[in-house]
């Protein structure tokens, strides 16, 4: 194992003292004032020099580094280096094994990160720190004791969950919306029953789908007759969608450890703490109801994503009414890309919405894009925190890879010794119990490495990821230089992704002049052409084998064409090119695939000028979490930037 190196004799150590209680022990009367007492005469009894205190009250040993305010200082503080070169202390002290974490991710992970800076950590209640190996053994098995006890209680506690579930008992929480709890408090009596009074509302819903209704209007007759959810607030219509087409209604059972909600899964997917077991309950609608509600909800699925309908700003973008705006597609004549407030959604029928209009998805992803391009800084600067990055991943690397390739060598010692021993023993003639009984504490001392070493490559993989950030930072400098501009939506997203971009509205949304933008002329604009004039016969002839020869035919695709041109509504149409519906209809059958064929025979024809519509958007603000200096400070315009973090 990598050793650390005790400090030169300038004086004596510097000691700092951790403490940590849950709220369970706050409650039970430990303090944290009891457990600094002990770890203040350990110091003084080691002849350290005491130079602070930090402690974190009511939070679970399950938490890791990066989840404790106090600790996450005390790393701060340990990475301090004064004029002198000195840290700010030499070594932790902690009352005991289990105030650095139940879980041996927790306890390794600190001790590491401590000592791949050069601070030691001493432990009270065993007497040892890790300047020695016999500290690390009395370390591991200190970690060993912390976690195989929390284990212990969680798996009692799991165990007896899992009979109840196999006995149809109830396992505790809310019960499904249609059923309560008999028997609750009663210890293993607890199962659940009907509820008259949700089973009323969950037959009232279907009444009105079978007549129907949809879900909102559903919705809305529950409200009108009182019938409110458990918690007294009026239905809405995804949340009524939730209760209703559950496991207990459609199915008529539960799933207690069930993956797919929130029960943990192992490496295999299976459930973590025992297999999945379906609790019976009572159904109080008729096989018709259910069959029913089965076929409405496959009905009423919502169709497949778009593989085109990428929305790179989609979560990042942030209404006045403090929603977020998600990417929306309407197909009416063709596909139409926007940004969608969530404050639109009524969390019930009648509830307050905010008034914000939806806002042309090209026209602000293209403004936005070029703001971010604008006020990247230099390649220079993008490298400079590329660099930091790489360099904080990749501190203590090679120390963690000596202390994994260690924890392997430790690990084949160990089997080799528990070989020769087994052996050894079998010669003397001892039994196999005999032999299985010597061995045990050889076995849970492997079983402690194995740990050890599973937990240092899990770490040292996080820390690998730390590193990528900074590779994929340096691509970005890379391309700022080079091409950065003319990005796919997919690659645009990466880069919000990377940078944590938020783009926050400081205006309303203005309504775009004349309705919804011309679909046809969006066409032409997503591949930035101009539209061809009519057609001549010599054109024509091109075009009528790929939609038909008739003249009728003729004048729906010169009618596209002018539509394209002008930007005029369908209902605007000159009346030489025939109804309007017709068009419209041909425009929704061709728009599909054929007009890219119809558009490539027409490669040479006379066009006219691209020009971009410019379609009208609120003020917004663009912050980033990430270092300010990759960025060029901004002058203030309409557009406005905020690094932030």
């Amino acid at each position: 194992m990598p050793s650390l190196t005790m400090p030169v004799a300038t004086g004596v150590l510097r000691a700092v003292d951790y403490n940590r209680v849950s709220t369970e022990e706050q409650r039970k009367g430990y303090g944290i004032a009891a457990g600094l007492r002990k770890s203040a005469s350990f110091i003084t009894r080691k002849g350290w020099d005491h130079v602070g205190t930090y402690k974190d009250e009511g939070l679970s040993g399950s938490l890791e580094m990066g989840s404790r305010a106090d600790f996450d200082r005390l790393m701060l503080d340990a990475k301090t280096i004064d004029t002198f070169g000195r840290r700010a202390f030499d070594v932790v002290v902690v009352p005991k094994g289990d105030r650095i974490g139940r879980t041996g991710r927790a306890f390794w992970r600190w001790v590491w990160a401590l000592e791949d800076i050069g601070i030691f950590v001493a432990l009270v209640d065993k007497d040892c720190d890790n300047t020695t190996q016999a500290g690390r053994s009395e370390f591991r098995k200190s970690a060993d004791y912390a976690e195989t006890e929390w284990e212990t209680i969680r798996s009692r506690t799991q165990d007896g969950l899992q009979e109840k579930a196999y006995a149809g008992g109830w396992i505790g929480g809310p019960p499904p919306f249609g059923y309560e709890i008999e028997n609750q408090g009663k210890r293993g009596e607890s199962h659940l029953i009907v509820c008259d009074r949700e089973a009323l509302m969950v037959r009232i819903v279907v009444k009105a789908l079978q007549e129907g209704d949809s879900l909102n209007d559903a919705a809305i007759i529950l409200n009108m007759e009182e019938q409110f959810t458990r918690s007294g607030r009026p239905w809405g219509r995804e949340n009524l969608r939730h209760q209703i087409f559950s496991d207990a209604i459609l199915n008529g059972y539960v799933i207690f450890r069930n993956t797919a909600v929130n029960a943990k899964a192992g490496p295999d997917g299976e459930p973590l703490y025992g297999p999945s077991v379906k609790i019976p309950v009572p159904q109080f609608l008729t096989d018709d109801e259910v069959a029913y509600l089965r076929e409405w909800q496959m009905r009423s699925r919502k169709p497949k994503r778009r593989a085109d309908a990428t929305y790179p700003l989609s979560l990042r973008l942030i209404g006045m009414c403090g929603k977020h705006y998600s990417g929306q597609g309407r197909s009416e004549s063709g596909y139409i890309r926007g940004y969608r407030c969530s404050g639109k959604n009524q969390s019930y029928p009648g509830a307050p919405t905010c008034n914000d209009h939806n806002i042309d998805a090209s026209t602000l992803e293209k403004a936005v894009w070029d703001l971010l391009c604008t006020k990247l800084g230099d390649r220079d600067k993008l490298e400079e925190i590329s660099a930091e990055w790489l360099s904080l991943a990749g501190e203590g690397f090679e120390m963690h890879e000596s202390r994994i390739s260690d924890l392997e060598s430790a690990i084949k010692r160990q089997n080799s010794v528990i070989s020769t021993t087994v052996v050894s023993l079998a010669r003397l003639g001892q039994s196999e119990e005999e032999i299985a009984v010597a061995v045990r504490p050889l076995n849970e001392e492997l079983e402690q490495i194995q740990k050890m070493k599973a937990d240092a490559e899990a770490w040292f993989k996080e820390r690998e990821d730390g590193a990528q950030r900074g590779r994929d930072l340096a691509a970005l400098a890379q391309m700022a230089q080079e091409r950065l501009g003319d990005e796919s939506l997919e690659t645009q997203a990466r880069f919000l992704d990377l940078l944590d971009v938020r783009v926050h509205i400081l205006s309303p949304v203005p309504i775009l002049a004349g309705g919804h933008p011309c679909t046809v002329a969006g066409w032409y604009e997503e591949r930035k052409r101009g539209v061809p004039m009519e057609l001549t016969d010599d054109q024509w002839a091109r075009v009528a084998p790929l939609v038909g020869s008739t003249d009728a035919l003729r004048r729906r695709v010169n009618a596209v064409l002018h539509k394209a041109r002008s930007r005029c509504r369908w209902a605007d149409l000159p009346s030489e090119y025939g109804s309007p519906n017709t068009a419209r209809r041909a425009w929704t059958q061709w728009s599909t695939g054929l007009w890219a064929q119809v558009d490539q025979v027409l490669d040479d024809a006379e066009r006219s000028d691209f020009v971009p519509t410019m379609r009208p958007l609120p003020d917004f603000e663009l912050r980033v979490d990430v270092d300010p200096r990759i960025l060029v400070v901004a002058e203030p315009s309409r557009r406005r930037w905020s690094p932030v973090g």
